[in-house]
């Protein structure tokens, strides 16, 4: 009895993990929302003065966003919404994947803004996974020290660690993902987002 059921139990992981388990390209597709958890610009201190109608000089102090020449978020809490297109190849329960990430929503600060993210997933067990890569993002910025509004380069670069869960019809499959990015190196202040992610995967 006891034997029967073991050997019941282990056609059913096998079956249920026989999906994840082969070896073989796929794609997969994704729609990504970030939030700062630490935001990467600070509010700064800026001192003013003014001459009040009678002659004497005022002093204000007060607070002020600015970009200080790294990447700037647009003061905004919310990351824009990106897409990830990202060829895995998968063997066992293990997928070498490479992830390329491009912003939906424009921002005021870039000329443009581009990620890669290599890394590695592990499904420990029916569908649920551990994803880590590396976050590199390369962007060209205003330069808010410029009066010229000259551009220049920035790159960055966060480690990414998250869970997910994919379910598979065939070929076809969708997923969730939650990670945490915090920032590894790169010009301006630390920086710490979460991001969430829902997409759809092929893997003929």
């Amino acid at each position: 009895m006891h034997r029967g059921l073991l050997v019941v139990s282990a056609a059913a992981l096998c079956l249920v993990t026989s999906s994840t388990a082969h070896a073989g390209w796929g794609l997969r597709n994704s729609f990504g929302q970030g939030i700062w958890l630490l935001p990467p610009n600070a509010a700064a201190t800026v001192v003013a003065q003014a001459t009040a109608a009678d002659g004497s000089i005022r002093t204000e102090t007060k607070l002020q966003a600015g970009c200080n020449g790294g990447l700037c978020y647009d003061n905004n809490r919310r990351q824009p919404i990106n897409m990830e297109i990202m060829p895995y190849y998968s063997f066992g329960l293990i997928s070498i994947d490479l992830g390329i990430v491009f912003n939906l929503e424009s921002r005021t600060d870039l000329g443009f803004n581009l990620g890669f993210r290599p890394g590695v997933r592990i499904f420990p067990f029916m569908g649920l996974y551990i994803r880590g890569y590396l976050d590199l993002t390369a962007a060209q910025i205003s330069d808010s020290k410029a009066v010229t509004g000259a551009v220049k380069a920035s790159f960055e670069g966060n480690l990414g660690v998250g869970l997910g869960y994919q379910f598979k019809l065939g070929p076809w499959g969708v997923f969730g993902e939650f990670s945490l990015n915090p920032r590894v190196w790169g010009t301006g202040n630390f920086n710490m987002p979460i991001e969430f992610r829902l997409g759809i995967l092929l893997e003929p």
